[in-house]
């Protein structure tokens, strides 16, 4: 992991970026970044569930650093609320990542599946957004 002084915010790259501003951070330690911004959510508070996903969606929030979408999920155990703390699992059966979920167990099982298109209008696009997403190191 790779940290910038306090004092500047400018990746070694020479781009900014607002985990950078807030926390010296540079590109490169993203996880860690993250898990500052909304560690004590992530890692303090108990998970209310899990969601279990497809390779395809693992690949796109580990690899790809994308938000995890309604498609990629296959299962929904625990009972949680929107803006609740998940762990998100692999078909492997192991927690790869834990975020801040925007729906319902409820309604995360009527959504899990279907396309961002397919959903009912008022429904978020994702399930779990990037930037309220740690992927967990091994």
């Amino acid at each position: 992991m790779t940290l910038a002084p306090p004092a500047s915010p400018i990746t070694s790259d020479g781009a900014s970026t607002t985990v950078g501003v807030l926390f010296g951070i540079a590109r490169g330690a993203a996880f860690a970044g993250i898990a500052l911004l909304i560690g004590g959510v992530t890692f303090a508070v108990a998970a209310g569930g899990r969601v279990l996903v497809d390779d395809g969606a693992k690949r796109a929030l580990v690899s790809q650093g994308r938000s995890l979408l309604a498609a990629g999920v296959r299962d929904v155990e625990g009972e949680f609320d929107p803006d609740d703390a998940v762990e998100v699992v692999g078909e492997d059966g192991r927690a790869f990542a834990k975020g801040l979920v925007r729906y319902s167990a409820k309604g995360l099982r009527a959504a899990m599946g279907r396309r961002s298109g397919d959903l009912p209008d008022g429904a978020p696009a994702e399930v779990i957004h990037r930037d309220d997403l740690v992927v967990l190191t091994e």
